[in-house]
């Protein structure tokens, strides 16, 4: 986290959405993190962006499954994030990137 938000800081950066498993996103662990150690701003997919993201995950991704329906997906969640006022995007999931 410490590397991630130094990183943030580094690019003047005061809002940031996350994209992570349900549990990451949900949990007020990172949010309060960032907030009180870092003072960043951190946002979140909505509801169905969560389910989908976190579908995603382990039903394709820890099973190495690439899909490009599924790219698309994280592509239009990520770009709502940044319509939501996110300066960047944290993947707080190693293989998110695949």
């Amino acid at each position: 986290m410490g590397t991630t938000a130094e990183g943030i800081q580094n690019k003047l950066l005061k809002k940031v959405g996350l994209i992570a498993t349900k549990f990451s996103m949900e949990g007020n662990f990172l949010r309060s993190r960032y907030k009180s150690k870092f003072d960043i701003d951190t946002i979140f997919p909505n509801e169905e962006g969560r389910n989908s993201i976190h579908k995603i995950i382990y039903e394709e991704i820890v099973k190495g499954i690439i899909n490009e329906d599924s790219k698309q997906k994280f592509i239009a969640i990520i770009h709502k994030l940044i319509q939501q006022g996110a300066e960047g995007i944290i993947s707080g999931y190693t293989e998110i990137e695949l």
